[in-house]
């Protein structure tokens, strides 16, 4: 029989006990704890008035196992029936003899029965305390082992992934240069970040003989401090909106090469179960768990939207400029939805660019650190300067993967003499182990205008049970004086509008996502619908499909470190993955035997086109461009430039 303990830390908590299992019940109320002890004694005066055969017959087969040889509990409780048939018998005996000798002797035989069902049932009670210890050491112990044989088996696991690598490496490959064992790290993670390969793939591509490069290499975690300039002044990147005069091409792409994702049925906890609860920036996954787009191309999708920045630098009123560019800000998160596969790693020297005449303005960007891995940009227009250098540092948490972009996003206005700052939101990707995974983005950001003193704050809305506060936004912009002036609502998926706060007036609360918009709000920004083949286009936007376009008069005008000539990119974008997956491996040998180059000799890497210095504003580490890209590539010729390709 359960036993049920009002608990004495809680007025509203019920401790139901079985004797091996204890089941903890909240309530909301103290009526509603009263109404489950009604239900639970009426439950148990039902269950009381079930046979003893029955019950014997349900008993669990580990409790007969537990019973030490001789006893048993069925042999306690025959004997403790057998005590209460006599006593019974007895009784009824008593109540109708006469009164005398006889009476005298029915009473003794009654205690002596009394003592006897007493004696079986404290047996009893003896039996079942025996076999519940008996059963809790049990289960302690079967958990100790199943720890160890899943610890045993990971191990295991490690060391013949470790061997099987090692072995690769040495097989065909005699006039190696370098050690396999000094190469890989142990339990396949090292010091950088690398895509891995499975099975066949890794042996097949293990037959490559690494190449070397003549390129100057780093210990990168110094470098940055050796590029550092603390001139302690204003730190302004060095610009030019003039637009390159030629793009190299003449129509944009609609579509990729290949229209279908190669469908590769692999285990995600095959390759991610260890590394629960760390930074999975370290983590090797294979290929086709990519894109085939560059972390770098991922951050040109920021200007998708640029034409609320070109709002914001028409508008007079400060305010009014500050709700256009929070609508920025989180507008980009729109091209996130259904993206779940992770886009490539920059190798370290690797750069982008992307002249969008259409939009008015040009981006670059360049990996300028790969332990952390740091990509810095900056994108210039007639109307805006927009940089910054992120470090997008990841944690698995076993069923979802938590992303917090780390670094200041940086805008200029030139046309207004204004310096905005602010930090991204946190990324979430769910269901990375069962169920179909989505992606969902919250947190506070907090816009300030250096000039003004102006802010505003963007909050995205954490995805609730059955999708609460799904995609929703909500903003406020607060003039100098921190009174609320603007308001902004909606979807980062579909559409945020916006509404002005009349001064001296009392704040309303936001409208619900379910009634019409107020009648004095208006849409600063809907989302641009998909292209009609964007599901065999790994959800690409139509600017996301146009990022890796390689024209033959793009090569000509292309830096050489640009992502675009990336060969293992560029065959997964074809479909070829064994391509892909021998190109990645390819490339990453090469990283790593410089790297190890750098270290050895004592050479610092310097990034080509940026440098890193202390922002007298937000008095951190920021990467500022410094100048010279355009004006080679209009020459026609680059200099400096590392070979990370071939």
């Amino acid at each position: 029989m359960a036993v049920i303990t009002l608990s004495q830390n809680d007025d509203c908590r019920l401790d139901i006990t079985s004797g091996i299992t204890t089941y903890f019940i909240k309530c909301a109320t103290i009526s509603e704890k009263e109404a489950w002890m009604k239900a639970l004694l009426q439950s148990r005066a039902v269950f009381s008035s079930v046979p003893a055969a029955d019950v014997t017959a349900s008993t669990p087969t580990y409790a007969r196992q537990l019973s030490s040889p001789g006893e048993s509990a069925e042999d306690k409780l025959r004997s403790m029936q057998s005590s209460h048939a006599a006593l019974v018998a007895t009784l009824e005996r008593l109540t109708t003899a006469t009164v005398g000798t006889s009476n005298a002797r029915l009473v003794l035989a009654a205690q002596t029965q009394v003592s006897e069902l007493m004696a079986a049932a404290d047996s009893a009670i003896r039996l079942f305390r025996k076999q519940q210890t008996q059963f809790e050491k049990e289960q302690v112990d079967d958990q100790k082992r199943l720890r160890t044989m899943e610890m045993a088996v990971q191990k295991l696991a490690r060391e013949h992934h470790t061997l099987e690598r090692r072995i690769s490496m040495n097989v065909g490959d005699g006039g190696s240069e370098f050690d396999a064992e000094e190469i890989f790290e142990e339990d396949g993670v090292g010091e950088e970040f690398f895509d891995a390969l499975n099975g066949e793939e890794a042996s097949r591509s293990a037959r490559l003989t690494p190449r070397t490069t003549t390129a100057s290499p780093v210990p990168d975690k110094d470098s940055r401090n050796r590029s550092r300039t603390n001139s302690g002044s204003a730190v302004v990147p060095h610009t030019s909106s003039v637009m390159p005069s030629r793009i190299g091409v003449q129509t944009r792409r609609t579509r990729l090469p290949r229209d279908t994702p190669p469908n590769y049925k692999v285990s995600i906890w095959g390759v991610i179960k260890d590394s629960i609860g760390k930074d999975l920036s370290k983590l090797a996954v294979p290929v086709y768990f990519n894109e085939p787009l560059s972390f770098l191309q991922r951050m040109t999708e920021d200007l998708e939207y640029c034409e609320l920045l070109d709002k914001a630098a028409a508008a007079e009123d400060s305010t009014e400029r500050m709700m256009y560019i929070g609508a920025f800000n989180v507008v980009p998160y729109a091209a996130t939805l259904n993206r779940t596969m992770k886009p490539f790693n920059p190798l370290l020297g690797e750069t982008y660019e992307y002249v969008c005449p259409e939009k008015g303005f040009k981006f670059l960007a360049e990996q300028v650190s790969h332990h952390p891995p740091v990509s810095a940009f900056i994108a210039e227009s007639d109307n805006f300067v927009y940089y910054s250098g992120i470090h997008a540092r990841s944690k698995f948490w076993g069923k979802s993967l938590e992303i917090h972009p780390e670094g200041t996003m940086h805008l200029l206005m030139p046309k207004h003499g204004e310096h905005y700052t602010w930090t991204k939101a946190t990324t979430i990707v769910n269901n990375i182990i069962i169920g179909k995974m989505w992606i969902d983005h919250y947190g506070t950001s907090t816009i300030t205008n250096h000039q003004t003193g102006e802010q505003c704050k963007m909050t995205l809305m954490k995805r609730g049970w059955f999708d609460g506060n799904a995609f929703e936004v909500q903003g406020q912009v607060f003039n100098r004086h921190g009174e609320v002036c603007w308001m902004l609502f909606g979807k980062w998926n579909e559409e945020l509008r916006a509404m002005r706060v009349p001064a001296n007036q009392p704040v309303p609360p936001f409208p619900s996502s379910k009634e019409p918009p107020p009648p004095q709000s208006f849409v600063v920004w809907r989302r641009t619908p998909l292209p009609a083949n964007n599901v065999e286009n790994y959800y690409f936007s139509s600017l996301a499909i146009t990022l890796n376009e390689l024209t033959p008069e793009m090569k000509l005008l292309l830096c050489p470190t640009d992502t675009r000539f990336r060969p293992d990119q560029r065959a997964l974008e074809e479909g070829n993955v064994p391509l892909a997956t021998v190109e990645k491996h390819r490339l990453e040998e090469k990283q790593r035997t410089v790297r190890k180059f750098r270290e050895k000799n004592n050479i610092s890497y310097e990034p080509r086109w940026f440098k890193e210095d202390i922002d007298p504003i937000t008095n951190k580490e920021s990467w500022i461009y410094c100048g010279n890209y355009w004006e080679q590539r209009e020459s026609g010729e680059f200099t400096g430039c590392q070979d990370i390709y071939s």
